[in-house]
């Protein structure tokens, strides 16, 4: 049997001690970067979703611009007087004093 001194017991446990810190601080830090890499990949995720709803929201607003200026083309043309001309020859069937009217009684 092989004796020991007393520096040499309490060796073991200090390595032992200094391995099992060791590893807890490794896995701390796998964990945590593990954790931080969740969330870039969450927040990766959310940017893309506003990215997409952004150019959905553009494309919206460019259809709406594009309807706002036809409207208001069809504005200007309806206080217009050709648009006035228009409907007094077609719902009341008017005609302007220099026009002549032919009428077709036949077939």
């Amino acid at each position: 049997m092989k004796r020991t001194s007393p520096a040499e017991k309490t060796e073991k446990p200090i390595k032992k001690s200094r391995r099992l810190r060791w590893l807890i601080y490794v896995l701390f830090w796998v964990a945590m970067i593990g954790a931080f890499g969740f969330l870039a990949a969450q927040q990766s995720s959310q940017y893309a979703d506003i990215q997409a709803d952004i150019a959905r929201i553009r494309a919206e607003t460019e259809q709406a611009m594009l309807e706002h200026e036809r409207l208001q083309r069809q504005m200007q043309f309806i206080g217009s007087d050709a648009y006035i001309e228009e409907q007094a020859r077609r719902r009341l069937g008017l005609v302007l004093p220099t026009e002549i009217i032919f009428i077709n009684i036949g077939r």
